[in-house]
């Protein structure tokens, strides 16, 4: 709780700066909330640690038996194996310098986009078909105006987002590639 509150005080600015920015693009996009999933029960959820590069080659043997949810960092190591995410998740605003260098090099056709409303614009002019949004809960306004409840869970990475997502939309097992950073062994 007190990691949260420092990281708000610290970013609150800019992220509302994002925010406002972002509105228009947002507005007729899919909530978070509106997320389901059918015909498949396993998922993957990949972050761009050291074991994503040792497992890769399986992951994509497999790819297309399970929902595969990915951190924005580890698509390019995705791509390169032929495997496509089905679900791509960005959190971190980052400033703009790193935001524009990360999207201008961003060529890849990312099906479904998940972004928090905080994020930098610069990744919502990625090659994305679909973007969805949710919202931190600090932003209460934003579910008044768009009616609906923010972001249901407070998470500290991308991953475990991810795998709190899901777990939320009820997939029956769950698997974890590239993670090993946040770890030892």
């Amino acid at each position: 709780r007190i990691a949260n509150t420092n990281t708000a005080n610290r970013f609150g600015a800019s992220w509302s700066k994002n925010l406002l920015q972002n509105l228009p693009i947002i507005a007729k996009a899919p909530n978070l909330h509106q997320l389901s999933v059918k015909g498949v029960k396993d998922a993957v959820i990949v972050a761009s640690g050291p074991s994503l590069n040792k497992n890769v080659q399986t992951l994509a043997t497999i790819q297309d038996q399970v929902f595969i949810v990915a951190a924005l960092r580890s698509l390019q190591t995705l791509h390169d194996a032929n495997i496509k995410p089905d679900l791509v998740i960005q959190l971190d605003a980052e400033d703009d310098h790193v935001a524009r260098e990360f999207a201008n090099k961003l060529d890849i056709e990312i099906e479904n986009f998940l972004v928090e409303l905080t994020v930098n614009p610069w990744f919502l002019k990625s090659n994305a078909k679909n973007i969805i949004w949710s919202y931190p809960s600090i932003f209460g306004d934003i579910g008044t105006r768009f009616g609906v409840p923010p972001t249901p869970f407070d998470a500290p990475s991308v991953a475990i987002y991810g795998l709190t997502l899901c777990y939320l939309l009820g997939f029956e097992s769950l698997c974890f590639i590239g993670q090993d950073l946040a770890s030892s062994n």
